[in-house]
């Protein structure tokens, strides 16, 4: 039978390599390894691995990469099988949600789907993880609802449908106090900017939303708040969160000072 060990790529040093890879073991000797995180193997190790070439007749040996990595293309000179799998789109994650729910067996109430998409980091790590939670804490339930999801998920960023429905109401005041309270992080930042500029977008043209079948809260709330802005100011707040949010990207240090700048001039 095939056997499996998942090892970190820190975990695989040059010593590793060699008790592992190149010596022969009474016990381990078919033993295969799926390395994650590739892309972390330090330069000592993969330098040692390319040098020793270990036999891997009968066994199997996984790199899963996040990112680029310096000896990628080495590696793949060496032959094996190589494969590069895109992270869903933005647009798709609701498409990728209704997969992971058939690969756990998880069935989400369609407000819990919604509720799950404006809670979790549109991130592919982000829905495996908290999908496995779910998984684990609801293993026979026929339909998670939303008060189920509130019970053992944690809202890991900023409250942004919050903060989108004060800017919407154009509460500015309020707005600009409650993002300064959050203290939140440059990438916590960055995310939200992102999101609040494909809000505004949505605001400034309601008829994609006006075509859906079921409108949810968010929907119905955008379509109505739309009436409060014209398509000149919506452009001008896209613009300054477009700019913030690069300021996010780049951690610039003048970044909370302008969003205290901005509060301020809502008090004149």
């Amino acid at each position: 039978a095939l056997t499996i060990r998942t090892i970190s790529a820190t975990m695989m040093t040059a010593e590793w390599i060699e008790e592992n890879l190149c010596t022969l073991s009474l016990f381990g000797a078919g033993e295969s390894f799926i390395v994650s995180n590739a892309e972390e193997l330090s330069k000592d190790a993969y330098e040692f691995f390319f040098e020793r070439s270990p036999d891997l007749t009968d066994r199997h040996l996984v790199f899963f990469f996040n990112r680029e990595a310096p000896y990628r293309k080495k590696l793949i000179g060496v032959g094996g099988t190589h494969v590069t799998i895109e992270a869903p789109k933005f647009w798709e994650m609701d498409k990728f949600l209704d997969f992971l729910g058939n690969y756990y067996n998880v069935r989400l109430a369609y407000d819990a789907k919604q509720f799950f998409l404006e809670i979790v980091d549109n991130e592919a790590s982000s829905f495996h993880v908290a999908m496995n939670i779910l998984s684990l804490n609801f293993p026979n339930k026929k339909e998670i609802t939303v008060e189920d999801l509130q019970s053992v998920l944690e809202q890991n960023r900023l409250d942004q449908f919050y903060l989108a429905s004060l800017f919407s109401r154009k509460e500015k005041n309020k707005f600009y106090g409650k993002l300064m309270q959050a203290e939140a992080d440059f990438d916590t930042l960055r995310q939200f900017f992102s999101f609040l500029q494909g809000h505004l977008i949505k605001l400034g043209d309601t008829s994609v939303i006006e075509k859906k079948a079921r409108l949810t809260k968010y929907d119905k709330e955008i379509v109505s708040l739309s009436k409060l802005w014209s398509l000149n100011e919506l452009e001008s707040y896209i613009k300054l969160f477009a700019e913030l949010e690069i300021m996010a990207k780049m951690r610039s240090e003048l970044l909370l000072p302008k969003i205290r700048l901005k509060f301020f001039q809502t008090l004149a």
